[in-house]
């Protein structure tokens, strides 16, 4: 039974389809062969729909009904007929939400999906087709006419993915090698030290994050996996290219590559289409690359569609202004999806040469309907309209590939384009522009040899870790003599993070390679090493009092690892914990009184997970910042609660440890103490917090022009003032008497009149019930609070007194918060990386 023919039967019992432009043998769910007056919100296609309901009844509903219960057979996540006609917000399987506003759009809606689902259903030897050819790709993929035209019929769903990857290796394989293996966890596990030019780039990075495919669930809220992983492929490249930097555009281009592929695998899909697939300078400042190909479009519209060419003359319209997005964007946002990604399988194989086909080919599809517009904005807005509604994908690659021949060889559009490239090169090199960095080209050299990580392993010696993505050097510091040493010990890529387990003399690291390795503190030799999910980027570890060490390691994949040690020996037992979708940056022990740990904060992006360190439960998180855009540079426990900073900030947040509210913002930049955070993030700061630690009443800070400074820390009472009594409330003299240690006199009133209102106070400053009796409303004159307080338990008039107690005791504990500067000292001209405290 094909399902096909039986749709297109019924969408053709309208006589305005069976009217249409197209022949009825080409009739197909996809296009549902509108004619050129047609649209799906227009009258004449609504009128279709009611013509359509006329002749055939309910026939045909409860037939589109029938066909949608048997998908959902198949495949359950496919839409019911209720879902969809109760304007409730339905996925697909790419991810995509969809409410259809009307009938008409409805009935579109589910016929394109019926016929796509159907046609997503290879037989089996399909498939085994597939795979073969796939498996003979991996080995030489040379751009046959045979292999042409497999990937021009359309790449089955399930095998795209490798597909992608396959081109996009394939491309690319001279720039992974020359890099070097972990080469993107290199760039995403960088330091904040970098030079301006590349951090301003993270400005319209983040303006264009919520911008990218908000309609699907991967990008859909801040907390979407999708936004994460987004911002780290954009700074990456950043980082990879910074004379490209970031262009509006590319991150369409990541959006719809993180649909299909790994993080790792997007960014190197954005290296091989600006680096290979593209001209120079398409995303830079000057866009010569794209005129350039706009330029040659608009020679080949005058070859090819001529009468198109000279209409578009006539009324003086540019086609670059609609077509050039076509290019930068690869199609994105301009063509149905299932349109769009034909287009990308065809380009991420053959190249520049397949958007000049279609590009060609929309404008041939819809010739007719663009030529009867005489005025430039009803023809723009047809150009654009007419490409959004080409569902019909196989009759526009017909076009693209067969129906513009002969079309020009690949040689001849190179040449074409060097000709264009250059005529606008020069012109642009005339203008005025400026290079974006005078600093290196690429990132390792950014941060060739500076420092990563240091630890105490004794009294008198630190280790110092320092090195680039292939190589990670050990340096012993004697702060003695302070001397420096480099060891002859070296691994294999750069280490992110490291820590010394003093009953074992063990020094472990985490490596960029995903490698944790393990070495002897005192022999310098290698212990052990073991590979875990994912890079570390942070290490901490927790002993008991019988030598029993648990390590936690921070994975860039969101996961907490957990290793147990009893000696110096390889652990066996090793356990992951889903904390997040986002890497963890840093973990930070909360202690009790007694200093045992009891609480692990995890910072994950701008969030911070609260776990139980015993159980390794997650009891709570909060967020830091409203937006993603600065994640936490690191947490430091302190006796007032919890330091934390935000990456490239210079402002430092105190956290509750119990409330996990922020206590106290301070502005080193201003020097003054601020009421709420302001929006620093958006610009690069000299004073930016690179590191920090808290010594007793003293906090040290590092920062990035290479200043340490230090500050004491203030703490005194809050002013509380009640509404209603202001200074008669029990509440302020209580607070003031056990702090202050000052005594504060209350003149004559009578506590019945402070009682009437107590159901108006705060929460907090509400008397119990039982001193609302008769013989508690009695007249006070020159009376001291905390005496008049001790009265009345006394008397036993307030026998219940503990709650009243108990939450007034927690309101004295709420302090205010200040930083007093004590002195700042030049450290170097390098940004501060890390503060250590000897044992």
């Amino acid at each position: 039974m094909d399902y096909l023919e039986i749709l297109q039967s019924f969408l053709a019992c309208s006589s305005d389809y069976q009217n249409s432009n197209y022949p009825n043998e080409n009739l197909s769910i996809s296009n549902l062969s509108l004619s050129d007056e047609q649209t799906i919100d227009s009258p004449t296609f609504s009128d279709s729909i009611k013509q359509f309901t006329l002749f055939g009844g309910d026939k045909h509903k409860n037939r589109l009904k029938e066909y949608l219960e048997e998908c959902r057979r198949s495949d359950p996540s496919f839409p019911s007929w209720e879902s969809i006609t109760s304007n409730e917000c339905f996925v697909d399987k790419y991810g995509f939400k969809y409410n259809k506003p009307n009938e008409c759009a409805l009935i579109h809606y589910i016929c394109q999906q019926l016929s796509l689902f159907y046609k997503s259903q290879p037989k089996i030897q399909d498939d085994i087709l597939w795979e073969k050819r796939l498996r003979e790709w991996k080995k030489s993929l040379y751009p046959s006419a045979e292999v042409k035209f497999s990937i021009r019929s359309g790449i089955l769903a399930k095998h795209r993915s490798d597909f992608w990857k396959l081109c996009i290796n394939r491309q690319i394989d001279d720039i992974k090698k020359s890099k070097g293996p972990n080469y993107y966890q290199f760039l995403c596990n960088l330091s904040t030290d970098l030079p301006k030019d590349i951090a301003n780039f993270d400005h319209q990075i983040y303006l264009d994050l919520f911008r990218t495919l908000p309609n699907n669930v991967k990008f859909c809220s801040k907390y979407s996996q999708g936004i994460s992983q987004l911002q780290e492929v954009l700074r990456a490249f950043c980082l990879y290219n910074p004379r490209i930097g970031y262009c509006q555009g590319m991150n369409f281009i990541v959006g719809i590559a993180l649909l299909f592929l790994e993080p790792e695998d997007a960014f190197w899909c954005l290296v091989a289409i600006t680096e290979k697939f593209l001209l120079p300078h398409y995303f830079d400042s000057g866009l010569v690359g794209a005129q350039s190909d706009q330029f040659y479009l608009k020679y080949l519209i005058e070859l090819k569609l001529p009468d198109l060419h000279h209409h578009l003359k006539k009324l003086d319209v540019d086609i670059s202004t609609i077509t050039l997005n076509w290019f930068m964007a690869l199609f994105i946002d301009a063509l149905p999806f299932e349109t769009m990604l034909r287009i990308w399988d065809c380009f991420l194989f053959e190249g520049t040469k397949i958007l000049f086909r279609f590009s060609l080919a929309l404008l041939w599809m819809h010739k007719n309907f663009l030529l009867k517009h005489t005025d430039t904005i009803s023809l723009f807005k047809a150009i654009k309209y007419s490409v959004s509604v080409t569902f019909d994908v196989e009759e526009l690659s017909k076009i693209a590939f067969s129906g513009l021949k002969p079309f020009p060889k690949r040689r001849d559009i190179q040449n074409k384009q060097k000709l264009f490239f250059k005529e606008l090169t020069t012109k642009w090199q005339k203008k005025k522009f400026t290079n974006i960095s005078n600093f290196c080209n690429e990132a390792e050299n950014i941060q060739d040899l500076r420092i990563s990580c240091a630890c105490f392993v004794n009294e008198k010696e630190i280790w110092i870790c320092s090195g680039k993505q292939s190589e990670g050097n050990v340096i012993l510091a004697n702060i003695d003599t302070g001397k420096m040493v480099v060891q002859d010990l070296t691994t294999n890529c750069k280490v992110l993070c490291m820590v010394y387990l003093e009953d074992y003399k063990m020094v472990l690291m985490g490596l960029l390679s995903k490698e944790l390795v393990a070495y002897d503190s005192h022999m310098k030799q290698l212990l052990w090493s073991i590979k875990l999910k994912e890079s570390i980027l942070h290490i901490s570890s927790v002993r008991d009092e019988h030598k029993f060490y648990k390590l936690y390691c921070a994975l860039a994949n969101g996961y907490l690892t957990y290793i147990e040690f009893n000696s110096s020996s390889q652990p066996c037992d090793i356990f992951d914990i889903k904390v997040s979708n986002n890497p963890i940056n840093y973990i930070e022990q909360i202690t009790d009184s007694k200093n045992h740990c009891i609480n692990l904060w995890l910072a994950s992006v701008n969030e911070v997970f609260v776990l139980d360190q015993k159980l390794l439960k997650n009891e709570s998180k909060f967020e830091v910042a409203e937006n993603q855009y600065g994640p936490i540079l690191m947490l430091k426990e302190s006796k007032y609660g919890v330091f934390l900073s935000i990456k490239d900030s210079s402002v430092l947040h105190l956290y509750d440890v119990n409330t996990h509210i922020c206590k106290l913002l301070f502005d080193l930049r201003l020097n003054i103490k601020l009421n709420t955070e302001i929006d620093d993030d958006f610009s690069f700061s000299k004073s930016r917090l690179s590191c920090y630690a808290s010594f007793d009443d003293l906090v040290l800070v590092g920062t990035g022009d290479g200043f340490l400074y230090i500050y004491s820390i203030e703490k005194y009472a809050k002013k509380k003032v009640d509404k209603y009594h202001k200074k008669f409330s029990l509440i302020t003299p209580l607070h003031r008497h056990n702090n202050s240690k000052r005594n504060f006199s209350i003149g004559p009133l009578l506590l019945g009149k402070i009682l009437e209102k107590k159901a108006k106070i705060r929460r907090n400053s509400s008397l119990p019930s039982v001193l609302n009796k008769a013989d508690c409303k009695q007249s006070l004159t020159k009376t001291k609070s905390f005496g008049f307080l001790n009265t009345l338990i006394s008397q036993g008039c307030i026998k219940n007194f503990s709650p009243y107690w108990a939450i007034n005791n927690k309101e004295m504990k709420n302090f205010d918060f200040n930083m007093d500067l004590v002195t700042k000292v030049k450290i170097s001209d390098h940004p501060v990386k890390c503060i250590l405290r000897k044992k």
